[in-house]
């Protein structure tokens, strides 16, 4: 019997039982072949016109390897952990061989950054001592409450939950909204030189229903970082 990671799901048609440790579940994908970063398609050839663009797969995803010691549980510590060593190691080279902090400071600062939330950024302090000092942070926020609303909507048009039910939903996804508002602006407190952009029309995939916002503030990172000499 057949176990997830045996199979190479994202080509070609194939049907297998797989199991779930207490039973077997027939999985039959369909389609063409999934082509990975596809979502970041349109973002990367806009970006490409202007500069240049990394794109790693994590442990375990892609191309990557599978890490000697697979986590119990993926957190944006241990993702940003992952990146800090590869921007030390391989990003060493390119910052050797360019000599400039411009190169080296943008990427680790972009994509560092990104991974690790609020509370853990509160944590060690880095908010407070404006870990980036006045590197530009763009904060591009997605609009949670119209992705809830769409789940609400499925649930209630399909006569799922109780009235009661309805309700605590409603008011959750209203709480949930607002503090993941607040979450995002905080990140804004990592640098004295940053903009908070909230997408009204997007949800969470907005490089894919919006990629021209996404290069819009690439390029406004770019065009705002000092460089030091």
């Amino acid at each position: 019997m057949s176990t997830p990671s045996d199979i190479a799901w994202d080509t070609g048609d194939k049907s297998r039982m797989v199991s779930i440790g207490t039973h077997n579940l027939y999985l039959s994908p369909l389609g063409p072949d999934r082509k990975f970063g596809a979502s970041m398609v349109m973002v990367k050839r806009l970006v490409t016109s202007f500069a240049r663009w990394l794109k790693y797969d994590r442990s375990g995803l892609g191309r990557s390897e599978d890490p000697p010691v697979t986590p119990e549980e993926i957190t944006a510590v241990s993702v940003a952990t992952e990146l800090d060593i590869l921007l030390k190691t391989e990003w060493a080279v390119v910052e050797r061989e360019h000599n400039s902090e411009r190169t080296k400071v943008t990427h680790t600062a972009e994509l560092k950054g990104c991974f690790k939330d609020p509370p853990v950024l509160a944590a060690k302090k880095q908010l407070e001592n404006r870990i980036l000092a006045n590197h530009p942070v763009s904060v591009l926020a997605a609009n949670t409450a119209m992705d809830l609303q769409r789940l609400y909507d499925a649930g209630v048009a399909t006569g799922d939950a109780t009235e009661e039910e309805r309700a605590q939903y409603r008011s959750l996804a209203d709480r949930f909204a607002g503090e993941d508002i607040i979450k995002q602006q905080r990140q804004l407190e990592l640098s004295s030189n940053g903009r908070y952009i909230f997408t009204t029309n997007n949800t969470h995939n907005v490089q894919m229903t919006d990629p021209k916002v996404v290069v819009d503030e690439i390029k406004w990172g770019l065009d705002h970082f000092v460089v030091r000499l």
